[in-house]
């Protein structure tokens, strides 16, 4: 119910409405359901860019439905998981969206499948789809961050 009330996560809300201005560009890797992504958007506006990483097509297409409701023309989703390396990789797929991970990350917690996922390194990828740099980077990849920046 947080998210449809705006409750939660206050600490990350208040830290991107100090972080980001208009005009910036916003990468939003693990973007889920896109709470993170829209809080962004509203904050970067349409002379900005918030760019949503996120490998499962429920939550991806999720995140396209919201920025519509919003009117948020200027919030792109790719549908990737990012990672040190090229490839595919398995996911651990979670009974609660947000717990699903990569399998290097460890067994998901309510864990109730497995898919396979295609991974991308961050710069190729960006270099591929023609996607301006960012100027901030919200990141939530269950344990695999590291991975993401090497």
């Amino acid at each position: 119910m947080g998210f449809v009330f705006g409750t939660h996560d206050p600490e990350v809300q208040y830290a991107l409405s100090r972080l980001l201005e208009p005009g910036m560009i916003a990468y939003d890797i693990g973007a889920n359901v896109g709470f993170t992504a829209m809080l962004a958007a509203r904050q970067v506006g349409p002379t900005g860019r918030v760019v949503c990483f996120e490998p499962l097509a429920e939550p991806a297409a999720q995140i396209t439905h919201n920025a519509r409701l919003n009117g948020f023309s200027f919030v792109d989703v790719h549908q990737v998981a990012l990672a040190s390396s090229e490839g595919d990789a398995e996911f651990f797929v979670s009974k609660e969206s947000t717990w699903g991970r990569l399998s290097q990350a460890g067994p998901a917690p309510q864990q109730n499948g497995v898919i396979l996922v295609p991974t991308r390194t961050l710069d190729a990828y960006a270099a591929s789809q023609g996607l301006p740099p960012p100027q901030f980077i919200k990141m939530d990849v269950e344990g695999v961050e590291a991975e993401v920046i090497t």
